[in-house]
């Protein structure tokens, strides 16, 4: 027997025992010694649920999550070994109901600073934690983190409705100069659009890890490039901050640079949310380059600025002989009421603020 499932198998008689402390002390000593393994996360979110430390459990659980969804789905499978598979719904459940709290929590504040109640984020679903089943509006919509089912669905945007948009349009040329530029002389900072760490969804495979689809990212899941390469860039900044863009904290939530090379396809997939869009700025596009978003196709045409809900279905392809580069950021939707973008930017906000402070907790006498 390896260290490893002595330590799992004392905790588990730890908490046979109920003795709740010394499961997660053998737990964590397990985790030690294999952090790839998704077991031992939910073994000790369960006995930390059990001894009523919901906070630590669902943080447990969500580390683990990452680690290997299918741990806090393992009770719906066939054949799992009933200890594991009570362990998995009993976390299953309280993880979810751990996340809801947390985002109504974050409702009932905004509305209490905003002054007014926010009926459509209370209503919010984050699809990955959602404790009950629910059915999306359009079967090509399926955002997988979040989804306010009374917003109307609506694949593409009128981009006369986007604020800011006119102003992206009327600076192309300048920003095709400096997005040249900028490609050129930060070249060794363009990487895959799909890194090589990141997940691969199915059909992507191809594109992962791979040049085929580069990036140049000024801001990446609102994290800030070097400050050379952001100060290198005042006309995007300027053109972008027409726009009413999605944050996270002070800085915008994407802004990048996109080069597709030619004859490669983007595959058709889901994008985060329905709450904002996607926002592309055509700079140098060659012929037979298009995105289709739901059942309608746009050709990307240099200047003309395209926006569309990305929880829809779309896909985007260059089959020409030359690279596409398109300068794409997000926004909210139009439909959103200021109070409303102000309530979400807040749930977002403490959302993010839980994720950065999750962590393993501490050992006796650390």
């Amino acid at each position: 027997m390896t260290r490893y499932e002595q330590l799992m198998n004392q905790g588990v008689d730890a908490e046979e025992a109920n003795r709740l402390q010394g499961a997660a002390v053998h737990y964590l000593h397990a985790l030690q010694l294999d952090p790839s393994h998704p077991v031992p996360y939910l073994f000790l979110a369960h006995a930390l649920l059990r001894a009523g430390k919901q906070d630590n459990a669902a943080q447990v659980a969500s580390l683990g999550y990452e680690v290997n969804p299918a741990v806090l789905n393992s009770w719906r499978g066939r054949g799992v070994n009933s200890s594991l598979a009570v362990r998995s719904r009993l976390v299953n459940e309280a993880f979810r109901r751990h996340m809801s709290a947390l985002h109504a929590t974050a409702v009932s504040q905004a509305e209490k600073l905003i002054g007014e109640t926010l009926p459509r984020l209370q209503s919010a679903i984050w699809c990955q934690t959602h404790p009950h089943d629910f059915a999306y509006r359009d079967s090509l919509q399926s955002p997988w983190l979040l989804y306010l089912p009374d917003l109307k669905p609506q694949p593409w945007f009128d981009t006369g409705s986007l604020p800011g948009a006119a102003g992206l349009a009327d600076a192309v040329s300048a920003i095709e100069q400096e997005a040249r530029a900028l490609l050129d002389s930060f070249a060794v900072q363009r990487q895959p659009y799909l890194r090589a760490g990141d997940a691969v969804e199915p059909g992507f495979a191809p594109l992962h890890g791979s040049s085929r689809w580069d990036s140049l990212h000024l801001y990446r899941a609102g994290q800030p490039a070097e400050m050379g390469l952001l100060k290198a860039a005042p006309v995007i900044h300027a053109a972008v901050q027409q726009l009413d863009c999605t944050r996270l904290g002070a800085h915008p939530m994407e802004l990048f640079l996109s080069v597709l090379a030619p004859k490669t396809a983007i595959p058709p997939h889901h994008g985060l949310a329905n709450t904002r869009l996607t926002v592309h700025l055509p700079l140098s596009v060659p012929d037979d380059c298009a995105l289709k978003v739901g059942d309608e196709v746009r050709e990307a045409v240099r200047g003309r600025v395209l926006a569309f809900d990305d929880s829809y279905l779309h896909e985007a392809w260059n089959r020409s002989a030359l690279p596409r580069v398109h300068l794409i950021t997000e926004t909210w939707r139009p439909d959103l009421s200021e109070a409303e973008k102000c309530g979400l930017q807040r749930c977002v906000d403490s959302r993010d603020a839980w994720n950065r402070a999750r962590g393993l907790p501490a050992m006796p006498g650390d």
